[in-house]
């Protein structure tokens, strides 16, 4: 008999399903949280962009106001375009719609890890054993996911960080 063959056919406690199904569930919340975050702070920093970008030519073009009212207004419009321009720059750090692809297409990899897991799991109460190589293969799927997500993430982010500093 091979050395590996034992460790292959030995059944999986219920600690490691455990174990792997909290790995799995706390992957899927941090990329929930991450798209959630990435996506809400895109979408506020877009509307402080309109916002500003609406009111500059507004206070610009105020008419009927006496002297020193127009030089507030103008003021004012100087401090929206600031703003603006400020706002544009932080939305292109938020905004990355392939990362927030990514995150769902990696939480649904992740689920899928679950639902095998919930069928071996199943299977090898009511049938066989799960055995250590089963897990061994949803651990490294696992791992495949965490390591493409992240792989993901980096080069988006510097080739986003490249393009910006082309400009």
């Amino acid at each position: 008999m091979q050395p590996n063959s034992e460790v292959e056919v030995r059944p999986v406690t219920q600690e490691q399903i455990a174990a792997l199904r909290n790995c799995v569930n706390r992957k899927i919340e941090e990329f929930n949280g991450k798209g959630r975050r990435n996506k809400y702070s895109a979408a506020i920093v877009k509307v402080l962009i309109v916002a500003a970008s609406v009111a500059t030519p507004i206070l610009i073009g105020w008419k009927g106001v006496d002297g020193k009212t127009v030089e507030q207004l103008v003021n004012w419009a100087l401090i929206t375009s600031a703003i603006a321009s400020g706002a544009t720059t932080l939305y292109n750090f938020f905004d990355y719609k392939d990362l927030w692809a990514q995150y769902k297409v990696a939480r649904n990899e992740l689920a899928s890890i679950l639902a095998e897991l919930d069928y071996l799991k199943e299977s090898g109460l009511k049938n066989i054993n799960v055995t250590q190589q089963q897990m061994e293969i949803l651990f490294k799927k696992y791992i495949q996911v965490c390591t493409d997500t992240n792989s993901f993430y980096r080069e988006t982010r510097l080739a986003k960080d490249d393009e910006g500093t082309k400009k």
